[in-house]
């Protein structure tokens, strides 16, 4: 039986020889710029030294405070705001036994 020999060379070359058959032989690359069809985001090749801004990844405004946040939370339709809320403020007391005798 023949042997297949392949041969692995300086700069990822590899080559295989198939007796009986043609050689193949692929030259690979360890340089990311000599690639072809290199990723996109959003439309741009993913290459070079780009700013989120050259992908088109636009940076929105960071809310540092809470009070400026739209649809804020709310307990029994109290909204909660950034100071403090004591149980009283958003309604809820306390239960008596007899509140708590009901749920059993």
């Amino acid at each position: 039986m023949n042997k297949v020999t392949v041969t692995i060379k300086p700069q990822n070359s590899i080559t295989a020889n198939i007796p009986s058959m043609k050689v193949i032989e692929h030259n690979g690359t360890t340089d990311y710029n000599e690639l072809e069809n290199k990723p996109t985001l959003n439309g741009v090749e993913i290459s070079g030294d780009k700013t989120a801004e050259d992908y088109g990844i636009v940076q929105e405004e960071v809310i540092s405070d809470y009070g400026m946040l739209n649809n804020l939370p709310s307990i029994n339709e109290h909204v909660l705001t950034g100071g403090e809320n004591t149980l009283a403020s958003l309604g809820i007391g306390r239960a008596s036994m007899a509140d708590i005798n009901k749920l059993f």
